[in-house]
Parts: structure tokens; sequence; C-alpha cells
């Protein structure tokens, strides 16, 4: 359970805190909102925990740790699997994506300074009409000093939370350096970026509110 609120804590801090809002644009011209908002809020609600797990591999291992369980709170045991609602969409591969769609992955990727396009926004390449309009409401606000601050602030914090939990945790080898480096890209760049704008893309379609909630979220409601 504590693993779930320090993700609720990240979705939290990525909300954009009113630089942006749904404003009165019909989404629904332009895409299957019946999809692309459930897609949405299952990206939004996994990608916190994404960038925990990310933290803890990229994390130097602490050998002494303790491999006693931590039970949830009042004998609950947590569920495994996907939640329940979540949503799942392909993926457009950019090497067979009609020209106007490719074009728009490149510039996604090169906005970002990605290595690829990263996997949600290949999904919304189903709806290119829907996939131009709201990348052009957030690009701007990529890259800008606010969001760079953001993301830091993000990194910072699901380090922090993260510690506590690893020193219960199990054991772990040391990982190598070239998987650390790649592990790095992920922590720091890919997964807080996409945090970042999936979060935006929510208050855009006014499926969440300033604080970042997400209705998966099985820590809502315990103390």
């Amino acid at each position: 359970m504590e693993f779930e609120r320090a993700a609720d804590e990240l979705r939290d801090r990525a909300a954009p805190q009113g630089d942006l809002e749904a404003g009165g644009r019909d989404w629904s011209q332009l895409g299957a909102l019946d999809q692309i908002g459930p897609y949405t809020d299952s990206i939004h609600y996994v990608l916190p925990k994404l960038l925990l797990v990310a933290q803890a591999f990229a994390s130097q291992p602490d050998n002494s740790a303790s491999t006693e369980k931590n039970d949830a709170p009042n004998g609950q045991e947590l569920a495994y699997g996907i939640a329940p609602g979540t949503k799942r969409v392909a993926m457009v591969d950019p090497q067979e994506a009609p020209s106007p769609v490719e074009e728009l992955f490149e510039d996604i990727k090169q906005h970002h300074q990605h290595p690829g396009v990263a996997s949600y926004f290949r999904s919304l390449g189903n709806w290119p009409a829907f996939l131009e309009a709201i990348w052009h409401e957030i690009r701007p606000q990529v890259g800008t000093d606010t969001y760079n601050a953001r993301k830091s602030s993000l990194t910072g914090q699901a380090e922090q939370a993260i510690s506590p939990l690893l020193r219960r945790a199990v054991a772990r080898p040391t990982i190598p350096d070239d998987i650390t480096a790649i592990l790095w890209v992920f922590e720091r760049r890919l997964i807080p970026d996409l945090l970042l704008d999936v979060t935006m893309i929510e208050a855009l379609l006014g499926r969440t509110t300033v604080t970042g909630g997400s209705s998966f979220s099985v820590a809502k409601g315990v103390l």
C-alpha cells in the first residue's frame, strides 16, 4: 500500500497546476474518446509506478536489507495483476505509419530528445487528427524551465519515496553498468517526461482534477 500511495503522490506532483485547462474544445470530433480517454487514464495510473520501479532498479543495492515481508495495512492483501477497467490500445509502428503520423512521431521524439517515440503516442497514432491537435497543445510546454523543474521534482520525489521501501526489500545483486545506463534514461528522461505529458493531456480532456488523482488507485479510502 505504501508503494501505491507513493505513486499517488507522484501523480499529484505531476499535475499541471492550472497552466492547462480543458477549455471548450470538442475532442470527440478528432478521435474515439471512448478508447482514448480510458487508455489515457490507464497510462496516467501506471506511469508513476514505472518511475518508482525504475528508480528502485537504478538505486544501488543494499545487501543488508531485511527480508521481512511488508504486509498491507490491517492485514489486507493487495491483488496482483492489471487494475480492473484499464484499457489497451494497439500501437502504430513508426516504420509503417502514414507520412503525416510518421512526421508527428519524429517531431515528438526530437522535441523530447528521446531515442524513440513513446508507446503512448504511438497508440494515439491510430487517430492522427487527435494526435496532431493534442501534441500542438502540449508541445510548447515540453522542455521549458517549468517542465524541467517539475521533472526534476518528480525524480527527486521518486528517489525519496523508494528508499525506505528498498530497505525492507530482498537484497538485490549489483546491476551491470550498461544496464544502469539504460535505467538512467528511463528513470530520468523517458518516464517522467511521459508522465508530465500524459497528465497535461488528462487535464486537456477534462479527465482529472488539478490534484492529478487516479480512479484506479487502490489506496483511496485506505487509512
